[in-house]
């Protein structure tokens, strides 16, 4: 079994595959309780990760007041009914751009911006980079051609 995680490909599969489970577990979870994670960035900007719906979002705001952002990094959670209940009441929210689950969304006072990433495709390419570098077969290593000189006995 050793021999099996010889190589940077092998333990760059595995590796890969962690993340891909986390961003599974985190996939999940967020169909049940919603997260966000915020930091303050100098005085008045902030900056932090939304987790939702089967969605990750990053966020900016430059109004740290506006939005209730902490004065140092903190971490909230919620179940989805209340989440959904507390949205409508940020609304002002619009699409910069928009292509079926990604997006950018900007607050109409232009103090926010949020990327919304669907959790599937962060997924779905880990899981097949993982499956490739954990199953190809391992290159065998060609013998280098050595050359000996041989001298002739007693010369």
């Amino acid at each position: 079994m050793g021999d099996f995680f010889h190589g940077w490909r092998r333990k760059t599969g595995v590796a890969t595959l962690v993340l891909a489970l986390a961003f599974t577990g985190g996939w999940f979870r967020s169909d049940l309780i919603h997260d966000a994670f915020g930091s303050p960035i100098g005085k008045s900007r902030a900056a932090g990760l939304l987790s939702a719906a089967g969605q990750l979002g990053v966020y900016v705001t430059t109004d740290n007041d506006a939005y209730n952002i902490p004065k140092q990094p903190a971490w909230k959670t919620c179940k989805r009914e209340t989440f959904r209940a507390l949205f409508p009441a940020r609304s002002g929210f619009i699409w910069s751009w928009h292509y079926h689950e990604f997006g950018m969304l900007r607050h109409s006072s232009g103090n926010v911006s949020v990327v919304i990433i669907p959790y599937w495709s962060i997924v779905l390419p880990m899981s097949l980079l993982s499956a490739y570098l954990l199953l190809i077969k391992p290159r065998s290593s060609s013998p280098k051609n050595v050359v000996e000189t041989v001298t002739a006995a007693g010369a």
